[in-house]
């Protein structure tokens, strides 16, 4: 290659990296405009008091029950293809996503508006995240494990 087509070369580069990153935020609004038209303003945390792992796609996952310390919902079913999550009585049940043995979980708090879930673990570790509220191979009679 010329010398001389190198720059243009690093611009074309330049410019699909920046097409790649807006077209990837414009994906993740939409998807967090669809999730908040489904949830609402849903916020709620409590403890985890029971959970299972499951499979799904050759991985293992994890369905929790929390019980509510606080929450701005008494009852709520939604199971589709974007969102599994079944509140009842103060307690909640979803997928908490992939399970790791090293981080189990001990507390969550879930808060549509921000956008924002955090998993504190039984380790002393904490991390925060974009809400996934996902079914993630969750069948309807899953969401009935945490009578």
């Amino acid at each position: 290659m010329k010398p001389k087509y190198i720059p243009l070369v690093l611009v074309c580069f330049l410019l699909f990296g920046l097409a790649v990153q807006v077209i990837t935020r414009q994906i993740q609004q939409e998807r967090l405009q669809k999730r908040r038209i489904i949830l609402g303003d849903l916020f709620f945390k409590g403890r985890v008091i029971n959970s299972k792992i499951y499979d799904y796609g050759g991985r293992n996952y994890r369905l929790v029950c929390l019980k509510l310390d606080s929450g701005n919902r008494k009852d709520l079913y939604i199971f589709n293809d974007r969102c599994a999550i079944k509140i009842k009585d103060s307690i909640a049940t979803f997928s908490a996503g992939g399970d790791d043995p090293n981080f189990v979980i001990d507390y969550i708090m879930v808060n549509v508006q921000k956008n924002v879930s955090t998993y504190h673990y039984k380790n002393g570790n904490t991390t925060t995240d974009v809400i996934d509220l996902e079914p993630q191979g969750l069948s309807v009679s899953d969401m009935n494990f945490c009578r």
